[in-house]
């Protein structure tokens, strides 16, 4: 009974110890993926899909942990599990958190190296932790053995007579295991070799928990990895752009061009001096024109990535520099990439020409606008200014002309008066033969009357006078007005001969009521002459009446002319008003020229601006 108990922990040591060496295998193979995903961060689709398998070997740890957790344990053997646990679970956090993110982002290689020492630091550890897991289960077994060995010892001959009857029964089984094993050893060794010369339609064994499964496995994982190899060069074949790979321990020698690079220098072969079918072996220095300057940017990898333009015939070309490593953080040689950008330079060239001089005209004409627009405030200010003199002008004319206008009517108003008196004198002069009886009272009325007109011809006199000053001044405004004042002093002048005449006919007014005067005095001697006199009397005032009627004709038409010229002067300034309106919206307009001259100005500065920043965005991508 105390041996089959023993048998009974021999072999749950043993599926301790087979799943401490699963853990083992899974804990590197997740290792080796964070180092797959570090090492291909260059392409971030096939890094998150490394992350995605670590997700599954997580899972398949934490079941082999769940496995040993329902097995009988020590205290030693708990204590190790859950320290493995502990180490596991900051492995897989550093996956799942700082790695992805890293990889998102596209951190730096310092970033990625540090990132590959803490996961190698923790695969470690978790080896170091199963390590004790193996030893402890070991000393287990040897202190198992030893309990077997005393119960064999005591049952010696039941142990014997077992052994054999074991060893016959067992002998064919483990010769066809060995055979077994040997046939999966043979077409693993086979599937390894074709896998190195490129075939990938090979036969996988089974895949099972022992060590020819994981080789199997393992065999898997190497053919998955060889058709991802497989497909990244075919890809990288077929890329548009040119791709050249050198291997740093070879002295550079080109071991990899696309066949878009090999289009490429087949139609560069006249001035490169060498086949594109020959460049794959030969050293970098082939197609460069300073080898010992790319040199020594190629070895110093821990300045990379490197950009420059380089010139091969008549193609411009932009050459970038990138260095590989390999998981290891050893460098393994550089990568380099061919843009041809001759016709983006000739663009460019083109672009910056027919822009320039774009530019340069609009910032003339808009110069030449400025200065135009400058001159033009210039003179709408001067002829605005003009504009406003003139108005005050003809604001003047129109006073003056109502004030000959007014005086007209005053003048106008006199001479009917005198008219009227002169009618009076009629009757006086018509009654006087009538009354001779009457003779020395009708001598003093006609001598009052005769004072009274003197008077009336004196106010005649002076009215004149005033309408010959008016009309002088009106003569004098209508010459300031220019061309709109000519008729103004047409009627003007029309006006001063009127008034001479009527200074005249009023000097002759005086001289006939002196010679009444004179009469009067000595009417007393020269009464048989006062029929004469009276006669006289009467043909002097029926002159006198149709000159006054003359007279009144010419003052009622100045009148009418001095109206007109009122008008005209009116006319004058309400066309001066809308004359300055639009001299006030000429200088408004303008000014908003100006303004957008400025603007035209700025836009033209942004235009090159934005051109040059074109240029450069150009010359940059």
């Amino acid at each position: 009974r105390s041996s089959d108990l023993s048998t009974n922990s021999i072999s749950s040591g043993f599926d301790k110890f087979n799943l401490s060496q699963t853990l083992k295998s899974d804990m590197l193979e997740a290792d080796l993926l964070a180092i797959n995903a570090i090492s291909g961060r260059k392409s971030l689709q096939t890094s998150l899909k490394t992350l995605d398998s670590m997700r599954g070997i997580e899972n398949k740890i934490a079941h082999t942990l769940d496995a040993l957790s329902k097995m009988y344990q020590s205290a030693k053997e708990i204590e190790i599990i859950n320290e493995f646990r502990e180490t596991t679970g900051k492995f897989f956090s550093l996956t799942k958190n700082d790695l992805k993110i890293s990889l998102e982002s596209g951190a730096s290689r310092d970033v990625f190296l540090e990132l590959k020492s803490k996961f190698d630091t923790l695969a470690k550890s978790a080896n170091v932790t199963l390590n004790r897991y193996y030893l402890l289960q070991n000393d287990v077994m040897e202190e198992k053995k030893s309990i077997v060995a005393d119960a064999v010892e005591t049952h010696k001959d039941l142990v014997i007579y077992t052994q054999v009857s074991i060893s016959l029964i067992l002998l064919p089984i483990f010769l066809f295991s060995i055979i077994q094993v040997l046939r999966g050893l043979n077409q693993t060794s086979r599937n390894i070799y074709d896998l190195s010369n490129g075939k990938t339609d090979i036969t996988i064994g089974k895949i099972s928990n022992n060590e020819l499964g994981k080789l199997n496995q393992s065999s898997a994982r190497l053919k998955n990895k060889m058709i991802e190899i497989f497909k990244l060069y075919q890809i990288m074949d077929y890329l548009p752009i040119n791709v050249i790979m050198a291997d740093a321990e070879d002295n550079f020698k080109i071991i990899y061009i696309n066949k878009t690079t090999y289009e490429t220098l087949k139609r560069l072969e006249h001035f490169t001096g060498i086949s594109a079918d020959n460049v794959v072996g030969n050293n970098i220095d082939v197609l460069q024109k300073a080898p010992s300057v790319f040199r020594a940017i190629l070895a110093a990898h821990e300045k990379l990535p490197h950009k420059e333009t380089i010139n091969i015939g008549t193609e411009i070309i932009e050459q970038k520099v990138n260095a590989v490593y390999d998981p290891n953080g050893k460098y393994l040689g550089p990568i380099i990439t061919w843009s041809l950008i001759t016709s983006k330079k000739n663009l460019a060239s083109n672009f910056e020409s027919s822009v320039g001089s774009i530019s340069e005209n609009i910032i003339s004409s808009s110069e030449t606008l400025t200065q135009s627009s400058r001159s033009l405030i210039l003179s709408s200010d001067k002829t605005f200014n003009d504009i406003k003199q003139t108005q005050g002008f003809a604001y003047k004319a129109n006073e003056s002309v109502q004030s000959v206008a007014h005086a007209a009517e005053e003048l106008n108003s006199s001479i009917n008066e005198i008219f009227q008196n002169i009618n009076k004198n009629r009757d006086v002069v018509s009654n006087a033969t009538e009354k001779a009886g009457q003779a020395d009272e009708k001598i003093r009325i006609l001598e009052e009357t005769s004072f009274k007109v003197g008077d009336v011809v004196e106010l005649i006199r002076d009215i004149a006078s005033q309408t010959n000053l008016l009309a002088l001044n009106a003569t004098i405004e209508a010459a300031r007005s220019g061309e709109a004042g000519k008729g103004f002093a047409v009627v003007a002048n029309e006006i001063k001969i009127l008034a001479d005449q009527t200074d005249k006919a009023t000097q002759e007014i005086s001289g006939q009521i002196e010679m009444m005067k004179d009469a009067s005095k000595d009417t007393v001697e020269a009464l048989t002459e006062i029929s004469k006199i009276i006669k006289e009397i009467e043909f002097i005032t029926t002159s006198i009446a149709e000159a006054i009627t003359q007279q009144s004709s010419a003052t009622s038409e100045i009148a009418r002319n001095v109206a007109y010229a009122s008008e005209s002067t009116s006319a004058v300034s309400d066309n001066m008003l809308q004359i300055k309106e639009v001299a006030e919206k000429n200088l408004e307009n303008t000014t908003k020229i100006t303004e957008v001259s400025s603007q035209l100005n700025t836009l033209s500065g942004k235009l090159s601006s934005a051109s040059r920043n074109f240029l450069n965005q150009l010359e940059n991508n």
